[in-house]
């Protein structure tokens, strides 16, 4: 029976390796795991980098968006209504140069009419 208590106990040490085969092929299972995580959480980290710099080019960009707004607003919007009122100006200006030149092309029309019609009075008068 010895040989017997023996056996059992030589099964089960065996049983033991295999166990602590298993318990090492799972420990660098896990050691791998966790490597791959310690690289996952790296790639996180540098993507929180990039996403809060992203946000501050935003941050930037929507001041920059909200400065040219007010200038638009503010100052360009002015001067072209400043300018559109002296274009306004000038319009009304050409126009009371150009109505005396206007009354006075009318009048050489008439003066002109009136030569023709003295002068064919005149022929008229000679025939």
């Amino acid at each position: 029976m010895d040989n017997g208590k023996l056996d059992l106990i030589l099964e089960k040490l065996e049983a033991l390796d295999r166990i602590e085969e298993r318990l090492d092929r799972l420990e660098e299972r896990m050691d791998r795991l966790e490597e791959h995580m310690d690289r996952l959480e790296e790639r996180m980290d540098r993507l929180e980098e990039r996403m809060d710099k992203l946000e501050a080019r935003t941050d930037e960009l929507e001041t920059g968006v909200r400065g040219i707004k007010l200038e638009l607003e503010n100052e360009i919007r002015k001067n072209i209504s400043i300018v559109a009122e002296g274009h306004l100006d000038l319009v009304r200006k050409l126009d009371d140069i150009t109505k005396p030149m206007n009354k006075l092309e009318m009048l050489e029309v008439q003066v002109y009419m009136l030569q023709s019609k003295v002068h064919d009075l005149e022929r008229r008068l000679s025939a």
